[in-house]
């Protein structure tokens, strides 16, 4: 049976996530694999290129070398090893799976915030003081997204949970009980 995207990230994460454990480096090694992820975001084409068939496995080596050359052993080993199975196509999948491990050892609540108008400082403190009380987390790690269409409020979607403050959604609600 084929194991999807989901599982094999599961798997592999949790595996590295566990070495990492192992050899006191969870900070440095999900601080690595964050910056491998970024790469393969700009460059989503290089899970394909490094799992095709047709390239030479001594060229799709050097790619993975190049990839890890700043990175510690237990990174570029881990690298290895998912090139080695031909599952580089996962790999965002793998580092979100250690990410979600990540912030559940360490308490971090990862979200998106949602305004009508960029929040000040002082807003966005109050707010993740709010949050992290509602979700019982010690710090936050919030990405805000500005969207003037929501017109006023707050829409905190966070831990497969959404929170709708917005005015927007309090008048369609209105609306739809005075029909």
């Amino acid at each position: 049976m084929k194991l999807s995207k989901y599982e094999v990230g599961k798997r592999y994460g949790k595996a590295i996530f566990e070495l990492a454990v192992e050899n006191d480096c969870l900070a440095q090694t999900h601080q690595e694999l964050l910056e491998l992820k970024s790469i393969f975001e700009k460059m989503p084409e290089i899970g394909l290129l490094l799992t095709d068939v047709r390239l030479d496995t001594t060229k799709k080596q050097a790619i993975v070398d190049v990839l890890t050359k700043d990175c510690s052993n237990l990174v570029k080993e881990s690298a290895q090893v998912i090139f080695e199975n031909s599952r580089f196509v996962e790999f965002p999948y793998i580092v979100d799976s250690f990410t979600k491990l990540y912030n559940e050892e360490f308490a971090i609540l990862e979200g998106t915030v949602i305004t009508a108008v960029p929040l000040s400082a002082q807003q966005k403190a109050k707010l993740e003081e709010k949050i992290l009380a509602k979700f019982g987390l010690k710090s936050a790690e919030l990405k805000e997204i500005v969207d003037p269409s929501i017109i006023g409020g707050v829409i905190v979607e966070a831990n497969h949970q959404v929170i709708d403050g917005s005015l927007k959604t309090q008048l369609e609600n209105i609306k739809a009980k005075l029909l």
